[in-house]
């Protein structure tokens, strides 16, 4: 019972330092690219308007 318990702690700790670490990351890269892609997308259209 003992050394499940420690696994199960283990794992939800390994779990939460990946959600934190990747997760995290992944929403930071991913407002980054949306940003320069809207900006990009609205340069592009500025150019083609004119």
């Amino acid at each position: 019972m003992n050394a499940l318990v420690k696994t199960w702690i283990c794992w939800n700790d390994t779990i939460a330092f990946l959600y934190k670490n990747v997760v995290y990351r992944q929403r930071e890269v991913s407002v980054k690219v949306g940003k320069v892609a809207s900006n990009t997308m609205i340069y592009s259209g500025n150019i083609a308007s004119e």
